[in-house]
């Protein structure tokens, strides 16, 4: 006998999806509702659910044990309002308990991540025995591994698949979720100081934009021995972008490095570690690098190897990632490859046309006003580090500023657009508006040290010596923990004194 056992509020818009999933397979349904206003009991009724109201007291494990007290069968399946058992799955959960009496069992939890294009694959205990002393621990990402193993119980792969929807959500409400489970997070760390809460709190200082607060608590997370190798990964791997975005390249390598070693089949670990190493000039790694990435990603998509946790790419980043990789490590072979699977990939109008004007832009063609307005909608973040490099590299100057002042208006907050545009302005005898551009990437990020150096040239070029000075010596100090950084101002700052 199988109780599947949730804990709800104002769920109306998910939960029929997930009971319908399991019908066919649970012997009974023990909803916990904590404070529904809208028609999630009475849909919960449609499916013959022993329903049980419960005070919200912010403890996510509280309310989940609520409902292990009342759960009868012989095993628990657990699921979310917005998760959905897998069609194939339901015969192969049958077919486990009748064979198994005293394991519990990881499931595969595939996230859909439509608004961010970051769907993930983890894996999670979601089935096990109703027996005693087996309960969930912590206030928030609550764990129910760790009574699992102290009550013996065995913990087993299976390919049991569910679904999670919740994922595919704005910007703003994921921000809300995140600051609402940061707030429960803190508290849970007054009693638990772990590796894995520091965890949780580093990945959601991340949601919340807030890196600086998220590398610290990662640093504090790998601290503790205990915390499983996949989240330490995870955690290197943000600290080594971090890194490479703060200009400390050899940082960048080691942790992105460590975090492969611990961690080898992450689609997203490979595909930073081609950033770095392509920023590093190790164009061999970047290419070899961009090429797991992809492979990987394709892997564990058709199941062709498993992973505990995995965040898999969009098709189309690792795409563009081959694509710009190849463009500037003038690797021919590698350009054909990612153009082979761009074409064979091409699924919708706007890909269609943007691989059309991709080609003539490769073969330095000049795009009519029609492609150049298609181009500038299609344009977006991830496609725009590939874009610009493109144009950077087309030999007809005039044509290309063109481009970039029809682009101006859609990344006017980007700074590596304005930067790159500023410098083709400046290449261009365009002094005035290379200026603004530069100063306008300064006043957005003021820690992006490209901008500065780059607004030096600019100076330089038009003799405006104590201004590139200025610049310089009123921004060092914002970079002292940027000793490449630093190293470059030096440099500059010591050659002009000498010309002034």
């Amino acid at each position: 006998m199988i109780s599947l056992c949730m804990i709800v509020k104002n769920e109306e818009n998910y939960l029929e999806g997930c009971l319908n999933s399991v019908k066919d397979v649970v012997d009974e349904i023990v909803i916990v509702d904590t404070g529904s206003s809208d028609s999630t009991k009475e849909i919960a009724e449609k499916y013959d659910a022993n329903i049980f109201d419960y005070e919200w007291n912010n403890n996510f494990s509280d309310a989940r044990n609520f409902s292990l007290q009342y759960a009868k069968g012989d095993w628990i399946l657990y699921l979310d309002a917005d998760e959905r058992l897998n069609s194939g799955s339901v015969d192969l959960l049958k077919t486990i308990i009748e064979k198994e009496n005293d394991a519990a069992f990881e499931c595969r939890i595939v996230n859909i991540d439509d608004a961010g294009n970051r769907p993930s694959v983890m894996k999670y205990v979601r089935l096990f025995p109703n027996k005693e002393g087996v309960e969930f621990e912590g206030r928030i990402h609550e764990q129910i591994e760790p009574s699992l193993l102290k009550t013996g119980c065995k913990i087993q792969p299976s390919d049991i698949e569910i679904t999670h929807l919740g994922y595919s959500i704005g910007d703003d409400e994921l921000k809300l979720k995140a600051e609402r489970n940061l707030s429960l997070l803190k508290v849970e760390l007054d009693d638990n100081k772990s590796g894995y809460i520091y965890f949780q709190i580093g990945q959601t200082y991340h949601i919340l934009e807030k890196e600086e607060e998220a590398i610290e608590n990662f640093n504090k997370a790998l601290e503790d021995k205990l915390l499983r190798d996949e989240y330490k990964a995870t955690a290197l791997r943000s600290i080594a972008v971090f890194n490479s975005d703060k200009n400390n390249y050899e940082q960048a390598v080691e942790r992105i490095e460590e975090s492969l070693k611990l961690d080898y089949n992450q689609p997203l670990s490979h595909l930073a570690a081609s950033k770095i190493y392509l920023k590093t000039g190790r164009k061999d790694k970047a290419v070899q690098s961009v090429f797991k990435a992809y492979t990987l990603n394709n892997d564990l998509i058709n199941g062709h190897i498993q992973s505990s946790q995995s965040i898999l790419a969009d098709t189309y980043t690792l795409i563009y990632n081959g694509l710009n990789v190849a463009l500037m490590c003038n690797d021919n072979n590698t350009h054909k490859y990612f153009v082979d699977i761009f074409k064979k990939n091409i699924c919708n109008n706007g890909h269609t046309q943007f691989y059309n004007i991709y080609g003539k832009l490769i073969a330095n063609g000049i795009l009519n006003n029609d492609e150049i307005i298609k181009l500038v909608e299609y344009a977006d973040e991830v496609n725009l580090e590939l874009l610009l490099n493109l144009l950077n590299k087309h030999n007809q100057i005039n044509f290309v500023c063109n481009v970039f002042e029809k682009l101006e208006n859609k990344f006017i907050n980007n700074s590596y657009f304005l930067n790159i545009a500023g410098l083709k302005a400046a290449q261009n005898r365009d002094m005035f508006n290379a200026e603004r551009l530069l100063n306008l990437s300064h006043t957005i990020d003021p820690m992006n040290s490209a901008a500065i150096l780059y607004l030096v040239s600019v100076f330089i070029q038009q003799n405006k010596l104590k201004d590139a000075i200025t610049i310089i010596e009123k921004n060092k100090d914002n970079f002292k923990d940027q000793p490449e950084v630093i190293g470059k101002f030096n440099l500059v700052l010591q050659k002009l004194i000498q010309t002034l």
